[in-house]
């Protein structure tokens, strides 16, 4: 299963756009739409990004996510539930989702049970965070939200 327009489009309307690089609250650096710059990013060396760049980094980190939920996923999932789990990856990162019992939940074919899991990702430090809860509800709102076409 690849990630769908819609999970771009959430993405893109729930993480801020930066384009000159910017230190947030955990203490990393981000480009563009939210992306976590590495120790080994190539865009360490980078300080600027247009709104195309930051567009085309989003792709290439969400044809990734999608590749790696494919190899962990052992139950179907609707097109919207995909790419809600794609948003909440683009956030934690695969090995976060893939070792926690929303992921197990999820595998189980438990799926009334999943979606309130995605709350407790709303946290940093156990601090909640605004722009993190704002997410986990717009990524709960699309998971649960049926596929017309199916």
């Amino acid at each position: 299963m690849e990630a769908s327009e819609q999970a771009k489009k959430l993405i893109i309307n729930t993480r801020p756009l930066y384009m000159e690089k910017v230190k947030l609250w955990n203490g990393d650096d981000y480009l563009g739409y939210c992306h976590r710059i590495s120790v080994s990013d190539q865009l360490r060396k980078i300080d600027k990004l247009s709104k195309k760049e930051s567009i085309s980094l989003l792709e290439k980190d969400i044809k990734r996510i999608s590749s790696q939920l494919n190899k962990h996923l052992v139950t179907n999932v609707t097109q919207n539930q995909f790419d809600a789990l794609v948003s909440l990856v683009y956030d934690i990162g695969i090995k976060a989702l893939v070792t926690d019992e929303l992921f197990i939940l999820l595998n189980k074919n438990k799926l009334t049970e999943v979606a309130s899991q995605f709350r407790k990702f709303n946290k940093y430090m156990k601090k909640p965070i605004y722009q993190l809860i704002k997410n986990r509800k717009e990524e709960i709102k699309l998971f649960n939200k049926a596929n017309l076409d199916e």
